[in-house]
């Protein structure tokens, strides 16, 4: 909610400048109802400056405790059976170099019904830790569960790269989560590589005309 500091003259300027019926006047003060949806609508109106955004706390401004390149690893029935997604394995070995270069561990999130038959080869492609979330709800892709279960593990485990594969399920999974822990999110990468700690993100601009470096 809007916070309203003890300077308020009680004008009443905000209480009808507010869209959404937030805020009112009680004893000469103005007050603010759970209505408020931080639109910001009545700060710039106050006269006095009485009225203040509540500051945001972002956990991303000490990268120190960061640490770690992530792959998701998609997997793929085949015949009846479960496999890692060729494109996931080859994640990992791009994630082996990174890491590698940043004195890092990699690992792999898998999220399935049942994953156990899959370790082995992951681990085979350098993989120092898979996290595996299991359960049968997960057999199916869905948008919010998978999400959700790999933020979980994110804001637990604080890793400072994920890499996602560029498939329809990786397209639509990446961005969902990118949204939620408020982070970049770089698409169609051609190359990928470390430059003073930091990951640089290769991809084509200007529709293919140049080629641009994101960190």
């Amino acid at each position: 909610m809007i916070n309203i500091l003890q300077n308020c003259i009680g004008c009443g300027a905000c209480v009808s400048a507010c869209p959404f019926g937030a805020l009112s006047l009680d004893n000469g003060k103005a007050v603010v109802s759970n209505a408020c949806t931080l639109c910001g609508a009545c700060v710039s109106l106050c006269p006095v400056k009485a009225l203040a955004m509540p500051q945001k706390q972002n956990s991303l401004n000490d990268l120190s405790s960061y640490r770690g390149v992530w792959v998701f690893a998609e997997v793929i029935g085949e015949n009846g059976a479960v496999k890692n997604r060729p494109v996931s394995l080859e994640l990992l070995t791009k994630g082996r170099e990174l890491a590698n270069e940043l004195g890092e561990k990699l690992c792999a999130v898998i999220i399935g019904a049942d994953n156990s038959s899959l370790y082995a080869e992951l681990s085979a492609y350098g993989t120092d830790i898979i996290y595996s979330v299991e359960n049968p709800a997960y057999a199916d892709y869905n948008t919010a569960a998978y999400a959700n279960a790999v933020i979980t593990l994110i804001k637990k485990y604080k890793p400072s790269i994920v890499l996602y594969p560029s498939t329809f399920l990786g397209r639509d999974l990446a961005p969902r989560i990118a949204a939620e822990i408020h982070t970049g999110l770089t698409a169609d990468c051609t190359a990928l590589s470390i430059k003073n700690g930091n990951l640089v993100q290769t991809r084509p601009a200007f529709g293919g005309n140049i080629m641009a470096d994101i960190l």
